[in-house]
Parts: C-alpha cells; sequence; structure tokens
C-alpha cells in the first residue's frame, strides 16, 4: 500500500509540472542485482531555483511556480517511503524540457 503511494505522489508531481496535453513517461527496470527502478519522468520545466536534494524536504516549492500547487508533502512522503522499504529516491535529471525521478526499492 505504502509503496503505491509513492508511485502515485511521483505521478502526480510530474503531471501538475508538466504542461497541458503532455507525456508523463513511467519506466520499470529490474536491475542485475534485482533492484527495482522505477523511473517518472516529465516534460515540465525542469527544477528552478531549488537543488535537486531539496525538492524532498516538507513544504519546499519552486521560487518561480506562482500560485502554489500544492503542499509540499508528496515527495517528501516518496523519501520516507522509500527508505522504509531499504530503498531511495532521487532526481536522476532535470533541464528545461523535463525531470526525471529514480525510485529504486530492494527486491522483498
Amino acid at each position: 500500500m505504502s509503496l503505491r503511494r509513492a508511485v502515485v505522489a511521483l505521478v502526480d508531481n510530474a503531471i501538475r509540472h508538466s504542461p497541458p496535453k503532455a507525456t508523463v513517461s513511467i519506466t520499470v527496470a529490474v536491475t542485475a542485482g534485482r533492484t527495482i527502478e522505477l523511473r517518472v519522468t516529465d516534460t515540465g520545466p525542469g527544477l528552478c531555483g531549488l537543488a535537486p536534494d531539496d525538492v524532498f524536504d516538507r513544504f519546499t516549492h519552486s521560487p518561480t511556480e506562482g500560485r502554489r500547487r500544492g503542499f509540499g508533502l508528496g515527495l517528501a512522503l516518496v523519501r520516507d517511503i522509500a527508505e522504509q522499504c531499504g530503498g531511495s529516491v532521487q532526481v536522476e535529471s532535470t533541464s528545461p524540457v523535463g525531470t526525471t525521478f529514480l525510485l529504486r526499492i530492494p527486491p522483498a
């Protein structure tokens, strides 16, 4: 149940930060070490004015976001769930044409 919440939060974040009718991609792979890697990629403006690690802090918002779109808890929740499962989440890449988040979860 918690992992589902983490994935929903990542996808919701990607949708909210992409322009209308944009594409949000979700890919899942299993590494040779059997770690599950889930990537969520959006086509939004990238992280503006924030360090990639800071987006996982509670109540964090981009200073250029304009109208606030939430409470700044979604990505903090993702990090907490990932860590509880023995995994991790990170910003794999970000640019003016999109951001990719990588969620790594060890096998059960």
